[in-house]
């Protein structure tokens, strides 16, 4: 039998779950059945554990046991890029967040106070990286063969041109024949957000991605964008909330096309699983004191992941997994290039570390046993043409994120997208990289954690919907249904 206490304020009940605004204060003393206030009626969820149930066996699509991958997530990975990713050289990124949407007239006033981003004063950047446009950038982060002598003076704002004249002969030859061979590779993403007025720093570690508050029909119409427009043909719809067909429609594609799929699916999942954990929780004595406390909502993360309001739930968690081991074996794959990287924000011993740190979390990750295998992809002939419709509905995902209305949500959405762009870049392009950008290196980096976050948060969510674990917590949430 569960004990409730429920305080409610504001208006009670609105029609649909997405408009409803009330207050509600759960504290549970045991639970074998959750009780959820959803449409002005008491819903009884039988075995709230039910969101995990596929999360056993292997992956989909990749010789690889689950818990194999939250093990060494939890255990070895997780704790390492959190590490790293406070580091300046990942902490800090250029980002346009005034772009334009190129698809249809959006409306970029966001009212909602937590949608707002705090962008960074030229003298918060770290020296080695204020007014560094796209092309120096570059040049920092070249292989070590590069003499000191020939990197770009801290505080240029240098062009081509302008780089040109900073390298040795040598150093330039070198420089325009790693440019023409990346060029010639598969680019999943645009990523411009280094040149222009428009483009500032923004400490990612000061804009942590959480719940805004942003949803309804202008969160959905992005959504139904990618899935819609950007997928392929019946699994697309199938993958939006409510297509109980997902699973199997997707067994009857292609490999690569399922991939694909559970790449997006994946991604998307991991976004809801943070803004279910990172949700503000306000109590009677936030509201006194004005503060605030971030933390995991679990009847938000039920609404999302159970079965009973959301049937392909389990099976998006298990998509997380996938997306993660995609993104794994990038890593992996772009190693040689990224122990030849600087790292380069101007503190020298502070670069030392972070390629230490790097170096330390790239001989962890070769050693896991069971990365996802991108050889299996592309075999046919026939198969190139598909390769590049899946770079051109990619590429156009992450130009929908210009289209997103929360500045917060759109800066999230820019770099999780960006990275997985840069994994599929590393995954699928006929040959290795000579050098990765630094927007490359980063959004790779930042895209890897949030989905090492995303399943290392999973394990909080079990504790606080098991009997054990919630009775001990004596947590109270604040939901907003």
């Amino acid at each position: 039998m569960l004990l409730m206490t429920i305080l409610t304020e504001g208006f009670v009940c609105i029609k649909s779950r997405m408009l409803m605004k009330f207050s509600v204060l759960i504290i549970v003393s045991a639970i074998s059945l959750l009780t959820l206030c959803r449409d002005c009626e008491c819903i009884d969820v039988n075995n709230p554990l039910e969101c995990f149930k596929l999360l056993n066996g292997p992956v989909d699509d990749c010789a690889c046991e689950l818990k194999s991958v939250a093990e060494f997530n939890n255990r070895i990975l997780y704790p390492r890029l959190q590490a790293l990713l406070k580091r300046n050289y990942f902490r800090y990124v250029r980002v346009n967040l005034k772009a334009q949407c190129p698809f249809w007239e959006a409306n970029w006033l966001c009212a909602m106070r937590h949608c707002h981003v705090d962008g960074c004063q030229n003298d918060e950047v770290p020296p080695g990286m204020r007014d560094v446009k796209s092309m120096s950038d570059d040049a920092a982060n070249c292989p070590s063969s590069q003499s000191a002598g020939d990197q770009v003076p801290a505080g240029s704002d240098s062009n081509l041109g302008e780089l040109d004249e900073t390298l040795s002969p040598t150093s330039q030859a070198a420089f325009v024949k790693w440019s023409d061979h990346d060029d010639s590779l598969l680019q999943f993403c645009e990523w411009d957000d280094d040149i222009g007025n428009s483009s500032q720093y923004v400490d990612l570690l000061r804009n942590p991605e959480r719940y805004t508050g942003y949803r309804g029909e202008a969160a959905h119409k992005i959504w139904r964008s990618i899935y819609e427009e950007n997928c392929f043909n019946d699994p697309a719809s199938a993958l939006l909330p409510g297509g109980a067909q997902m699973r199997t429609v997707a067994q009857s594609q292609c490999l690569e096309i399922r991939v694909y799929h559970r790449l997006i699916s994946g991604l998307h999942t991991s976004i809801n699983t943070h803004l279910s954990h990172k949700y503000l929780l306000l109590g009677p004595q936030d509201r006194l004191m004005g503060t605030q406390n971030w933390g995991p909502n679990v009847t938000e993360f039920l609404v999302r992941f159970h079965p009973e309001f959301e049937p392909q739930g389990p099976v998006r968690l298990k998509n997380l997994h996938f997306t993660f081991l995609a993104e794994l074996r990038a890593l992996a794959k772009a190693a040689p290039v990224l122990r030849r990287a600087k790292f380069f924000t101007g503190s020298e011993s502070d670069d030392a570390e972070v390629a230490q740190l790097v170096s330390d979390i790239l001989d962890q990750v070769e050693q896991f046993p069971d990365h996802f295998d991108e050889s299996q992809l592309f075999r046919e002939r026939d198969k190139i043409r598909l390769k590049s419709e899946i770079r051109e509905k990619f590429f156009n995902i992450t130009r929908i994120m210009d289209c997103v209305g929360c500045d917060k949500c759109r800066l999230w959405g820019k770099v999780q997208t960006a990275g997985l762009g840069t994994a599929l870049k590393v995954l699928f392009s006929p040959n290795l990289p000579q050098y990765l950008r630094r927007h490359e290196i980063v959004t790779l980096f930042n895209a890897l954690g949030r989905l090492s976050e995303s399943i290392y948060s999973l394990e909080e969510f079990k504790g606080l919907l098991s009997s054990n674990g919630w009775a001990a917590s004596g947590r109270g949430f604040r939901v907003d249904l």
